[in-house]
């Protein structure tokens, strides 16, 4: 099954949606920051999303950041207790108010500065918290799959990926040492017994005029 999606980050206009489906785009992925943080605002970004998504057949998958976001705005430690159950009720309520939502999506899920952990102990962690994400989430909705974007050579990938409906792996050229993009992607599927999402970048400036705002990636699923 192949998907071609596009990263949609909030605050910037919306592209020509039937356009894009017209050149084969499946999937939205709305990147957006004001969940935890202002949850009117987050309605209010995506009752216009949706309104533009009309009269598509575009799939919409929400993109959170799974942590700490660039600007330290999001305050989610997988290893505090009242931070997940903060989350998770913020993701319950997200689905119960949008139902047309098709799957959540934790980007950088990634250890980021929690000291004093061993790399077997981060792994449990990480793991742990998306089987605590995922519970929670299938069961308002078994149907809302979950997933999470994270370094393709990230140890915690195996033990992550276990725990989610499926992974997007991010093969980037800072961090590939020159390996060949085939040959990344070959190793992933060989190493990891899961449906997987390859992000790529890439622009269309012929149905976005402002091409900085917006990140486009071809992908494929294994089944």
């Amino acid at each position: 099954m192949d998907i071609r999606g596009l990263y949609l980050i909030e605050g910037n206009p919306n592209p020509d949606f039937v356009e894009l489906e017209n050149r084969g785009l499946t999937t939205v992925f709305y990147k957006d920051s004001f969940l935890l943080k202002d949850y009117t605002v987050c309605k209010k970004n995506l009752n216009k999303l949706i309104s533009d998504l009309e009269h598509t057949n575009l799939k919409l998958i929400i993109n959170i950041n799974g942590f700490k976001a660039s600007d330290q705005s999001s305050l989610v430690d997988p290893t505090n207790n009242q931070h997940r159950n903060t989350l998770k009720q913020a993701l319950l309520q997200l689905l119960q108010d949008f139902p047309v939502i098709m799957g959540i999506s934790f980007d950088d899920f990634h250890w980021h500065a929690w000291d004093g952990y061993t790399d077997d102990q981060k792994s449990t962690i990480l793991a742990e918290f998306a089987k605590d994400m995922s519970g929670t989430i299938h069961k308002l909705n078994p149907s809302v799959e979950v997933s999470a974007s994270l370094n393709w050579k990230a140890q915690t990938l195996q033990t992550t990926a276990e725990e989610l409906d499926f992974i997007i792996p991010k093969i980037n050229i800072s961090h590939t040492n020159g390996i060949p993009l085939s040959k990344a992607i070959k190793t992933l599927i060989e190493e990891t017994q899961k449906r997987m999402v390859i992000e790529l970048l890439t622009y269309d400036t012929a149905v976005i005029s402002n091409q900085e705002n917006f990140q486009t990636f071809t992908t494929r699923f294994r089944q």
